[in-house]
């Protein structure tokens, strides 16, 4: 369980920086960005929902 956990963190940290970099790429690209916005609008969405769902499949874990 604990390996569990330490990988859903590092999984964490990954997505956290894969959104930043895609923010900072979103930023560059002014010309795609009206199409590109959509896709990240809908990836923030999934990534909220992922990240809630591992918050409460880690508290389960460690009641």
């Amino acid at each position: 369980m604990k390996k569990q956990n330490k990988s859903s963190i590092v999984w964490f940290i990954l997505s956290v920086i894969a959104m930043i970099f895609l923010t900072m790429r979103v930023a560059m690209n002014w010309e795609l960005k009206g199409a590109v916005l959509v896709f990240f609008i809908l990836g923030i969405v999934i990534e909220i929902i992922w990240i809630a769902k591992n918050i409460i499949k880690f508290f389960r874990e460690y009641e």
